[in-house]
């Protein structure tokens, strides 16, 4: 295996030996470290030489080296020489890249290590023994060691020492690393290094030039007062990907009296995944939803050391388990809550998934059904996230004589669940969601208190109606529109039901039908964007994001670029086979949201998905309920199909033997 690069060496560097992570460095001068690690190990090889601050290229042969070659292309590429500042902001527009490959490698040759959770850390080797494996050419001093030896001592360094000392604190790396006092007692040395060679001084001039360039955030053209009202009410994933492609990842759109800074693209997603914890924080957005519940917070709500905490403790009662292993129980809700209607006319799809998944998760994670609280839950839920999330309607609404009613039924019932989880009443029986939570309130009553029983119970609930019923609905709409798909996936599931309904390996058959879900969640996101406050103050592709911004993180843009999913139009459940795999591609799929807050119910909700559509397509015949119908989206308060899907559901003659499938039973 060839040297480390001088990227990769940052990238060590900048490991945080206690955390796991990246160390405390602002995201947007990181990625000009990557940047300068490239464009310097160029130069070191000779492959480009700086003469009057404009690279050339010497030698256009390839290195070898993936981080560099691209670089090295482009520059061989370009028409006219271009400046080094240039080149450093072109290169830095692939840090994230650089740094996941950089990754890789350096856990592929035992520099780094990835726990259990699937954070980076230094290996064990290069911790206690502070240098590099063998399996690296130049088993030598680890980066941090190394240059902190040369520091100390004010040794002469090595022009590669020198320039990571110069990159480092260019990006003011140096004073992130460490105390204020260690700082001090290096400070002369690094300076000294730096200022001993012209070459340095101009790499990092130019690295904090362009750090310091800041470009005026871009603003969507709207009409006065209401601003981008309109657009947003409509198809907000296709007018954000559209102002993205004319505006850039950063840009400003109005909604009423609100203005957001809107972050998209892939490398937004792959910034909120990497650094979103340390810099922005859900409070805000969800702080009035969870007061009018009485609650002080959620798991929504919530940031920080608290909601990993509360994550953990509900992680189990939304796992994949809790649906594979009660199979039968959701194929037995769906036969009987679709096949018992007598109406004759056709039914709404999403009030039909509504009260289907609610009833599915009641039983599963709550063991309570919620049949006579349905349309409680439904009109309460959506009324505070149009008045108290999405501002979208007005306080007074709150007053309404069935909002209040409806208000009043949920805490009975939320009561309800909570009575039938008395400790001595479930004894015999295995631990589900709320004794999951009870138990938490139990050993930590500040973290789970009683004030929020409320929500805490109410919660399961209200995350079916906005994501599972709502991805079945428009996965059922793709099935309908498309016959061959339907066949391909009643095929399949007569496969499935004349199996056995166990656990995870039923569900791994139904590969046209998960593959179709997939390309459903694409094309029609639960969550097409995220809004978040930022905390402190970061860089984010150029522009200056300030504490107390309200951002808007546009998560499903890359699902319509044609640079991940090619025909981002058209509906193709190919994509997602192997070899193709460009879901797989970084920060382009996010259907459930990105970051600490993702879907924590994501995995849960895609099987309850999947098998809802295998018992539905496999035991009914399913006809529009207009044969001229086409989707209509309403985006408030989350996209969902509007109130004109509907359809008819017909007892179905299995073509197949029945004999294996499972009837309907009482649950």
């Amino acid at each position: 295996m060839a040297n480390l690069t001088i990227t990769e060496e940052l990238i060590v560097l900048f490991v945080d030996e206690n955390e796991g992570s990246f160390v405390h460095i602002d995201p947007d001068r990181l990625d000009w470290a990557m940047a300068a690690g490239v464009i310097a190990d160029l130069l070191l090889l000779h492959k480009i030489n700086a003469s009057g601050n404009k690279l050339s290229v010497i030698d256009d042969a390839p290195t070898g080296e993936y981080l560099l070659d691209p670089t090295l292309s482009d520059i061989a590429e370009s028409k006219r020489d271009r400046d080094l500042l240039f080149w450093l902001k072109h290169t830095a527009l692939r840090a994230e890249v650089l740094r996941d490959l950089g990754l890789r490698r350096l856990v592929s040759c035992g520099v780094l290590r990835v726990d259990e959770d699937g954070v980076f850390k230094r290996s064990r080797w290069v911790r206690d023994t502070r240098k590099y494996p063998s399996s690296v050419d130049s088993s030598e001093i680890e980066v941090r060691t190394r240059l902190m030896e040369v520091l100390l001592s004010r040794n002469e360094a090595s022009q590669r020492d020198s320039t990571l000392i110069a990159i480092v604190e260019a990006c003011d790396g140096f004073s992130e690393l460490m105390s204020n006092d260690e700082y001090q007692e290096i400070e002369a040395s690094i300076e000294s290094t730096i200022h001993s060679d012209s070459n340095l001084q101009s790499l990092a001039d130019t690295i904090q030039r362009g750090i310091r360039m800041r470009t005026p955030t871009p603003t969507v053209r709207g009409l006065p007062v209401i601003g981008n009202t309109i657009e947003m009410a409509g198809n907000v994933g296709q007018f954000l990907t559209e102002q993205y492609l004319k505006l850039g990842p950063v840009f400003r759109v109005k909604v009423l009296n609100r203005e957001y800074t809107v972050l998209a693209g892939a490398n937004a997603n792959n910034f909120v995944h990497r650094h979103g914890r340390d810099y922005l924080r859900s409070k805000e957005t969800w702080q009035d939803f969870d007061q009018e519940f009485g609650a002080s917070r959620s798991m929504v709500s919530v940031d920080g050391d608290d909601h990993v905490k509360l994550r953990k403790c509900m992680r189990n009662g939304y796992s994949q388990r809790v649906v594979s292993d009660q199979l039968d129980k959701v194929v037995s809700i769906v036969k009987r809550e679709i096949g018992n209607s007598k109406d004759d006319k056709p039914r709404r799809v999403l009030y039909t998934m509504q009260r289907l998944v609610s009833e599915q998760i009641g039983i599963l994670t709550t063991g309570v059904s919620p049949a006579d609280y349905i349309d409680d839950l439904i009109l309460f839920l959506e009324t505070m996230l149009l008045i108290r999330v999405t501002k979208a309607r007005p306080s007074l609404e709150l007053s309404r004589p069935r909002v209040n009613r409806a208000h009043r039924r949920i805490k009975q019932f939320s009561q309800k669940v909570i009575e039938a989880h008395d400790p001595h009443l479930r004894q015999d029986r295995s631990p589900d969601l709320i004794d999951m939570c009870l138990k938490m309130h139990r050993e930590d009553p500040a973290l789970v208190p009683e004030t929020d029983y409320t929500l805490t119970t109410l919660g399961p609930y209200f995350a079916g109606l906005e994501t599972a019923a709502v991805a079945t609905s428009f996965l059922l709409y793709a099935m309908l529109t498309q016959p061959e798909l339907m066949e391909r996936s009643r095929e399949e599931a007569e496969q499935f039901f004349e199996g056995h309904l166990n656990g995870t390996s039923a569900l791994a058959t139904l590969d046209v039908i998960g593959r179709a879900m997939m390309e459903s969640l694409r094309m029609w996101p639960v969550t097409p964007s995220i809004v978040r406050t930022v905390s402190n103050s970061f860089d984010f592709e150029g522009y200056r994001i300030p504490a107390g911004e309200q951002v808007m993180i546009a998560t499903s843009v890359p699902h319509l670029l044609e640079e991940y999913f090619p025909n981002p139009t058209e509906f193709d459940i190919d994509r997602y086979l192997p070899g193709r795999d460009e879901h797989r591609q970084l920060g382009a799929f996010v259907p459930f949201g990105v970051g600490a807050h993702r879907c924590l119910g994501a995995d849960f909700a895609q099987l309850l998905v999947m098998t809802n559509i295998a018992t539905l397509i496999h035991f009914f015949d399913i006809k529009m309920g207009s044969s001229k119908y086409t989707l209509k989206i309403r985006p408030i308060p989350t996209p969902h199909p509007d109130d004109g899907f509907k359809v008819y559901f017909e007892p179905r003659k299995s073509r197949t033997s029945t004999k294996k499938v499972l009837q309907a039973q009482t649950v």
